[in-house]
């Protein structure tokens, strides 16, 4: 696999999936090399006569206390900030952490030495994964207390993760021959002072969340054939006459992923439910609400947030690590999913109920009564929906000011983060289960499917069989959760998705 260079090109989100889940190797250009270095001379000459905050001054509230002893102070500022709680971030998350993080102080505005972002770089090619609590950044400045618990793995203190175990870095390190970093002055601020973590964990939300885009379409357009419903709703004119770009998008995938059926429009009804005639304009919202995300993103990895900054010949201090833009960008996100996973229980609903679903057995099973079916399975999409309502509560603006109040107003941009992740595993819970009962209420049907539709029947019923009387369907969730992404994969292989 190709390594992912830190350089002159901007880094992209796949990028930071190659690293963080495949494991692709990092590497810093020469060219950075010397900038950093240049950069790093700068720091030194200003510092001699000039008072420079988290160099030569205490930090938050004591920025007026004068510091002599510049090394020591830094090892400091990390020690005293790994103060995160919760359950460690996974070595995925804590990979595409350090490589944005690297990435930042690798554009060479920070004042660091080389030496720090290759050490960066060390730890990702190495395997090296920081015990990094998930709980403890406001978001501003930026993610203090995560990224100090990678910067005191750095220093060759605090712990590791390995192989599902914690234990002490100082002692891994010397298992597999590695030295850890020498901290010099500012280099403990910039390695803690950013949005890195958000950012990181953000990347990898973004690209599964498109992927879940996408087979949320495919859920919408099986349910579609199986309650017989009329293809008005996702006909090219439809969107002429309201022209949203995310709208365009599912309705292409819907007449892809329908293409040859001959189901759609067997009912005769005069229109279908909301759930299932709206799902261009709701699916097509949401995808608004993605892009938004995914732009504040890639902008977000590749920009410096650091603070104070190195300028020229200036040191400038200033807000680059509040996390204001992403913290808005991630609440309208979450919104967007709990909206796709309550459309989709909606239709879950429909599929199961007698009265709505044009003929198919109730709770989609014979011998009702005897069998409850997929009955319980709604209760589940139901009450994940209704969880998904309770986080949907935008952290953006619960700000508690902390610092002894000089750091007045934060973004709780991190919260919106985790809450983002619960909301889109939900939402693919959600997803799944309408796929499944989809797939179930086509068994009783008489007719072809679309060329999307039917490859996506045949890749369910690959992993789970038919329902013909009760069983335990948990299992069958967590195939689905476990090999969802090859399903998408092979429906692609057939046709193009958006």
């Amino acid at each position: 696999m190709q390594e992912v260079i830190l350089g002159d090109d901007p880094l992209k989100l796949e990028d930071i999936e190659k690293v963080a889940l495949k494991k692709a190797k990092v590497k810093l250009s020469e060219n950075k090399k010397d900038e950093l270095r240049r950069s790093r001379n700068t720091l030194e000459r200003i510092s001699e006569s000039k008072r420079i905050y988290g160099v030569n001054t205490g930090v938050g509230a004591f920025k007026d206390i004068q510091i002599e002893d510049f090394v020591e102070f830094q090892k400091r500022i990390v020690r005293s900030h790994s103060c995160g709680t919760g359950e460690p971030m996974s070595e995925e998350e804590v990979r595409a952490i350090m490589l944005v993080r690297a990435n930042t102080l690798s554009k060479g505005f920070s004042g660091v030495r080389p030496e720090v972002v290759e050490k960066l770089v060390e730890f990702i090619n190495e395997g090296v994964t920081p015990y990094v609590p998930e709980k403890g950044s406001v978001g501003a400045s930026g993610d203090l207390v995560p990224l100090a618990h990678i910067a005191l793995s750095l220093i060759g203190e605090g712990e590791v993760i390995q192989n599902g175990e914690r234990m002490r870095t100082k002692e891994f390190l010397r298992s597999i021959g590695l030295e850890p970093l020498s901290i010099d002055k500012k280099e403990g601020v910039s390695l803690i002072n950013g949005t890195s973590a958000m950012a990181g964990l953000s990347s990898l939300l973004v690209l599964d969340a498109y992927r879940l885009l996408k087979l949320s379409d495919v859920a919408a357009a099986m349910t579609s054939e199986a309650i017989l419903s009329d293809d008005g709703f996702f006909r090219e004119e439809v969107w002429k006459l309201r022209p949203y770009c995310g709208v365009r998008e599912v309705i292409s995938n819907l007449r892809k992923l329908t293409k040859g059926s001959t189901l759609l429009g067997k009912s005769r009804e005069v229109h279908d439910p909301y759930s299932v005639r709206c799902t261009p304009q709701v699916h097509g919202a949401v995808r608004e609400a993605y892009k938004e995300l995914k732009k504040k993103i890639e902008l977000e990895i590749n920009s410096v947030t650091d603070n104070p900054l190195l300028v020229g010949e200036d040191i400038i201090s200033a807000g680059n690590f509040h996390a204001q833009p992403i913290a808005l960008a991630l609440d309208y996100f979450i919104i967007g999913m709990t909206s796709l996973s309550l459309i989709s229980e909606r239709r879950i609903s429909i599929l199961l109920d007698e009265k709505f679903n044009r003929g198919l057995p109730s709770f989609l099973v014979e011998e009702g009564g005897k069998n409850t079916g997929f009955m319980i399975l709604q209760y589940t999409a139901a009450s994940l929906a209704g969880e998904n309502k309770s986080l949907s509560y935008p952290s953006s603006v619960t700000s508690i000011p902390t610092g002894g109040g000089f750091e007045d107003l934060v973004s709780m941009g991190m919260t919106s983060v985790l809450r983002a992740k619960r909301v889109v595993e939900n939402t693919l819970s959600v997803i799944l289960i309408e796929l499944m009962c989809a797939a179930q209420a086509l068994e009783f049907r008489d007719g072809e499917m679309g060329e999307g539709t039917s490859t996506a029947y045949e890749e369910i019923r690959r992993r789970v069989k038919r329902l013909t009387e009760d069983r335990p369907l948990y299992k069958d969730v967590e195939i689905m959760k476990k090999e969802w992404r090859d399903v998408l994969q092979t429906i692609e292989n057939r046709i193009s998705l958006v």
